[in-house]
């Protein structure tokens, strides 16, 4: 419900929060992106419809299906600069390997920030942070019914377990499937 009110709450395109709250709606269209891959993305991960990169924290391969939504999302950011998707992340500030993690930490926090003041506008129980939008989305998963272990590959968790290893992952059409579902729960008014 609340995750609800965050989608259908109307911020002026003018206000220091509009971005911010862009990206919370875009971080959980793309099954609860980690900040700094969703700011890292380049028009050159997307391929026939999907944005695949590699999670900078464990290297994991993603690929996941652009919805409509995200892609309107994406739309609003295009052209503000050619490095990333979304434009936040400056050439020098790239450049600077000894200064890049304190400038995603700052970005961070600020976009966190911002979440914080639009959670209030939702009465949100919590505080809104970034991490809440990759819980959310799998509770919701949960609820609609699908396994722990297609969340889990949707989050891009591994296992080691025996049985894992023997057995083949999930059809990515599957996980398309899976998300879709849970986009069309939170965006259903």
């Amino acid at each position: 419900e609340e995750l609800q009110s965050y989608f259908s709450l109307k911020i002026n395109k003018d206000s220091k929060l509009y971005d911010s709250f862009l990206m919370g709606k875009l971080m959980f269209m793309l099954i609860g992106i980690n900040f700094k891959d969703m700011i890292l993305a380049k028009e050159s991960d997307i391929h026939d419809g999907r944005l695949i990169y590699s999670r900078a924290k464990t290297k994991t391969i993603y690929s996941i299906k652009l919805l409509p939504q995200a892609l309107q999302i994406l739309g609003h950011f295009k052209g503000r600069d050619k490095i990333t998707l979304l434009g936040k992340i400056t050439e020098p500030e790239m450049e600077d390997k000894i200064r890049f993690p304190l400038v995603i930490r700052q970005k961070n926090k600020v976009f966190n920030t911002h979440l914080s003041e639009i959670g209030k506008m939702i009465d949100c129980k919590e505080k809104l942070r970034g991490y809440v939008f990759r819980y959310t989305w799998a509770n919701i998963a949960r609820q609609l019914g699908y396994s722990k272990e297609m969340i889990g590959q949707a989050l891009g968790h591994s296992s080691n377990t025996v049985t894992d290893i023997y057995l083949n992952d999930f059809n990515p059409e599957l996980i398309d499937k899976m998300n879709e579902q849970i986009i069309h729960k939170v965006m259903e008014q």
